[in-house]
């Protein structure tokens, strides 16, 4: 982990010269293996905003399975530690970053102080809590009302409205993003392998005839 030159081209939505000159002095991060971060309990000492790369942020349940609450990408914040911030509380969450991922950490009063002086500051923050909120509810909503097999269906069939056929990700992985037990993910995705849909390989799936529903 180490220091890296900061480009803002990913948050250009922000064009106060005075809060952009602020954000250039905060030390930015790149990590070249996938890095925890923060976890459940840490002190919250920083805001963390992502300039390339991607964070996932999770929470283990009382059985030590983790769940995906949602993902950070390019120009956004973890609106979850900021939140703990100003209340002075332990994360509730753990961040861990991608291989590859350029992170930027703002002091976590900075950042709050940013919300009272900079109102295109305030605008970004709540926008985010708006997205990120609503990815929660879609989390929610998935594991209330949804079976273990449509909320894999729902998954891959996201990756192909984006243009993937080819998905990198192991059982572990996609069972945090659904919400349930890596051997579930195994059994239902080799159920849909023996009817012709996709095929399986060490570390991601080829979707070969998966139905792509309209979204």
């Amino acid at each position: 982990m180490k220091n890296k030159p900061i480009s803002l081209a990913n948050i250009s939505q922000l064009t106060d010269e005075s809060l952009m000159a602020q954000l250039k002095t905060c030390p930015v991060k790149s990590f070249k293996e996938k890095t925890l971060l923060m976890a459940e309990g840490d002190p919250v000492a920083y805001l963390p905003v992502v300039i390339s790369g991607r964070l996932r942020v999770t929470r283990n349940d009382d059985s030590g399975r983790e769940v995906l609450l949602y993902q950070v990408m390019d120009g956004e914040a973890c609106v979850i530690t900021l939140t703990s911030g100003a209340v002075n509380e332990t994360s509730r969450v753990s961040l861990t970053a991608d291989a590859g991922t350029i992170v930027m950490l703002i002091p976590s009063q900075l950042s709050l102080d940013w919300l009272d002086n900079f109102p295109e500051w305030r605008r970004f923050i709540f926008n985010l809590c708006h997205i990120k909120l609503g990815n929660l509810v879609r989390v929610i909503d998935s594991m209330s009302f949804q079976t273990t097999n449509e909320r894999i269906i729902r998954r891959l069939e996201e990756s192909l409205a984006l243009g993937q056929t080819e998905i990198f990700i192991t059982h572990q992985q996609l069972a945090a993003e659904i919400g349930t037990a890596r051997e579930v993910i195994s059994r239902l995705l080799k159920k849909m392998e023996h009817e012709g849909k996709l095929k399986l390989h060490r570390g991601r799936i080829l979707l070969t005839n998966f139905p792509l529903k309209h979204f």
